[in-house]
């Protein structure tokens, strides 16, 4: 019943190298980053170190880099071609968008990327979409963020700390100051946070099951330069959801597939379009959206944006959901992720999941539906051909 939480500690700054070295540490293995790397042309060897920063130990993820310089097009070809989950792409993709807004907001023009054109952004954004998609947590949240003052060197020559960018991607999240001098705080950390996280707050309720340490490449004297990941459970007694509804009778029907894309982008849980008899016998449609309170609002917003609707009706729901977890199976043509579902650790259903079936069918050309029968037969067998485990 309960969702899993993943929740950022920034209490020394963020960086996209320290939100890898955190998930690394809690478990996300480097072979996943090696081959996603490979996936987008990627060479040389990922490697974790095992570092320490005013003696805390921490993971360090580094891979040698080639000397050459992408632009925010080429960054997103890569990752859109790259065979790799829809949700790494995501997190990916829409971090490499706030970062090209936030360059053209400091700039005034589209310059393309300056330092952010470094191989490492890329690997940062696709690495971290990576691990993000293979912990696969229900919430993600994290702490304000602390800001140092000083300076920083880049092809403009020195600027102020926070850098620009950076300061750009900061709108709407509570930050607080920190004695330090160096760029504690960079763009890619935080675009890669606003692409993920539910919210930005003091830590969540919560039973803590593992903590990750991911290190940043100096060690300042002032505080230990590491980013903690916490993982856990969530622990309300009550578990609710926002039901929000809408009848429309005048709207085309050509644009209700747009809203229901827009409305998931926007956060919604789920997102159902169904007929309706409207008064003066005219024929319409009710679309309702399931959300969690964090997404509300947005939500709200781009159901007016939308849609020709001038109310909206919303009222809180008690749920009841099974334990997830995320299992791999072995099939004759590749690997597929499967959802399993547990009530107080007995099993209670599972299903492969679609983006894993249609990415090996596409891969092994193969039918979308023989990959969900060799899914199904390899998690049965699994459990020697029962469900009740």
């Amino acid at each position: 019943m309960s969702r899993r939480v993943l929740y950022f500690d920034c209490f020394s700054g963020v960086s996209g190298d320290m939100i890898i070295g955190a998930l690394v540490d809690l478990g996300v293995p480097v072979d996943l980053l090696q081959k996603g790397w490979e996936a987008v042309g990627g060479k040389g060897r990922v490697e974790v170190l095992e570092v320490s920063r005013r003696g805390i130990r921490g993971k360090k993820v580094k891979v040698e880099l080639p000397h050459v310089h992408y632009e925010p097009v080429q960054m997103k070809k890569l990752i859109q071609e790259a065979p790799i989950p829809q949700r790494a792409k995501d997190v990916a993709l829409k971090a490499l968008g706030l970062l090209e807004e936030a360059e053209k907001e400091v700039h005034g023009i589209s310059e393309g990327f300056h330092e952010l054109g470094d191989p490492d952004t890329l690997f940062d954004l696709l690495c971290a979409g990576l691990a993000l998609d293979y912990l696969s947590p229900d919430e993600v949240y994290c702490s304000p963020l602390p800001l140092s003052r000083g300076e920083v060197r880049c092809e403009h020559g020195p600027l102020p700390l926070p850098a620009p960018a950076t300061l750009a991607l900061l709108k709407g999240v509570p930050v607080y100051p920190l004695r330090s001098s160096i760029e504690n705080v960079t763009p890619t950390g935080v675009a890669l946070l606003r692409a993920v996280v539910n919210g930005f707050r003091e830590f969540p309720e919560m039973v803590v099951e593992a903590v990750g340490y991911g290190a940043g490449d100096l060690d300042p004297p002032e505080v230990p330069n590491l980013l903690r990941a916490v993982w856990g459970k969530a622990t309300e007694v009550e578990d609710y959801i926002w039901v929000l509804e809408a009848d429309l009778d005048d709207v085309n029907p050509e644009f209700l597939p747009y809203l229901e894309q827009r409305l998931r982008e926007a956060g919604v849980r789920d997102v159902g379009v169904y007929p309706l008899r409207m008064k003066k016998g005219r024929l319409g449609c009710t679309v309702r959206c399931l959300v969690e309170a964090p997404f509300k609002d947005g939500v709200i917003e781009v159901f007016f944006e939308e849609s020709t609707t001038f109310g909206i009706r919303g009222w809180k729901a008690n749920r009841w959901v099974l334990d997830r977890e995320i299992e791999e199976v072995l099939t004759p043509y590749g690997a597929v992720k499967v959802k399993v579902g547990r009530l107080g650790g007995r099993l209670m259903g599972f299903s492969p999941e679609h983006e894993s079936c249609k990415a090996l069918a596409q891969s092994a050309k193969r039918p979308l539906k023989e990959i969900y029968a060799e899914a199904i037969k390899a998690f049965l067998e699994s459990r020697g051909g029962s469900q009740d485990r």
